[in-house]
């Protein structure tokens, strides 16, 4: 199975940027993958679209439409729902708040051992910070205050930040606090900037 992870959408772009309809409103991420969905929904199987880190579950509905999906073609997920984990050929995990996403795949009993037929999950920001050992669920972007939680894959022994180059999110104090963290309890740091991707194959 892949795991990709995603630092997150550069928002700063207008509309009048000529890199808008690669970069803007979270596409490039959607971009990176959009073929590998494409391709399962071509052959019929399931994809999940985690949407529980927004209060929202219809959030997102506008990036899939301006990349040419139908919504029919996804499951879109939100707090109240539950999750059928096992049954997915691809999970997708949207940005928003992690902590409420933490709580969500708790509650579903998320876990990576059970998912078979998955070819790949790709977590967006939050999305990115459950897929690891441990994740960042709180934080203050000048690192003042954190909270670190077990994150969903064990064997992905890192920590994720994401929008890292991105000073309404992540601060250089951040940066310092959770690199400390992270060498005083023997666990990989990663920063991803925004549109930075990263890809792990794990075995199940």
């Amino acid at each position: 199975m892949v795991i990709i992870h995603s630092g997150g959408v550069n928002a700063s772009l207008s509309k009048s940027d000529p890199q808008f309809g690669i970069y803007g409103f979270g596409n490039y991420f959607m971009l990176q993958i959009r073929q590998k969905l494409l391709d399962i929904i071509d052959s019929g199987g399931s994809i999940a679209v985690c949407v529980a880190a927004k209060v929202n579950k219809h959030h997102y509905d506008q990036r899939f439409k301006d990349m040419g999906f139908q919504l029919g073609s996804f499951e879109f997920l939100g707090r109240e729902d539950s999750a059928d984990w096992e049954r997915y050929d691809a999970i997708l995990m949207l940005g928003g708040e992690t902590k409420e996403l933490h709580k969500w795949l708790t509650k579903t009993r998320f876990n990576v051992k059970n998912m078979k037929k998955c070819q790949f999950i790709a977590g967006d920001s939050a999305g990115a910070y459950v897929l690891a050992k441990k994740t960042l669920i709180e934080y203050e972007p000048d690192g003042s205050h954190f909270e670190i939680a077990d994150g969903f894959i064990p064997t992905i022994e890192t920590l994720v930040a994401a929008h890292v180059n991105n000073e309404h999110y992540h601060q250089s104090g951040l940066g310092k606090a959770l690199s400390q963290w992270c060498s005083d309890n023997n666990i990989k740091y990663v920063e991803l900037k925004e549109n930075q991707i990263h890809e792990t194959v794990i075995k199940i």
